[in-house]
């Protein structure tokens, strides 16, 4: 098999002879891209581990913990608990201005300001959502409004501790 040249690591070159005289050369190939993407493939993994070890198989949980709108994250709480924490800009809201909704797994976070005087007057909107993951007590979550304008979302996470199997029965 032919390698290219250039990822060869000729510090760490072994040789010997085999029983029957034959010269053995290993030289140990090492490609960056490879590597890069054996470091990526773990990444993923311990980003993911936070979910447990039986997700669904049909929720994007990389798509999830890569949200740049809301920063989710699991954490393990004082009483031993999983729960799950975002947060998400709204500066320049106030608390009566914001709506915080779930509607199917998805939850919604709507702001709406509205300013008016003699001389102008000027609206903005904001509507960030996301799908939430399975294991997600949606019934148990709350919302807080930091004085620095983080909504920050917190709702309990039970981990699925097992997959359900579905017997496949014959109709007649």
């Amino acid at each position: 098999m032919l390698y290219d040249l250039l990822y060869i690591d000729t510090f760490n070159l072994a040789s010997y002879v085999t029983p029957n005289n034959m010269l053995v050369v290993e030289l140990p190939v090492n490609n960056p891209r490879i590597e890069r993407r054996l470091s990526q493939v773990q990444a993923e993994s311990s980003a993911l581990a936070q979910f447990g070890q039986f997700r669904d198989p049909i929720f994007d949980y990389h798509g999830f913990v890569g949200s740049a709108d809301f920063h989710p994250r699991i954490i393990d709480t004082i009483s031993g608990q999983k729960q799950l924490k975002m947060n998400v800009a709204v500066k320049n809201y106030r608390p009566e201005q914001i709506k915080v909704s779930v509607k199917n797994d998805e939850l919604i976070v709507q702001a709406e300001h509205a300013y008016s005087d003699n001389n102008r007057s000027e609206r903005s909107f904001l509507t960030k959502s996301i799908t939430l993951p399975p294991g997600t007590q949606i019934e148990q979550l709350r919302s807080f409004l930091s004085g620095d304008g983080q909504l920050e979302i917190e709702a309990p996470f039970i981990e699925p501790n097992k997959q359900h199997s579905i017997e496949v029965q014959r109709q007649f």
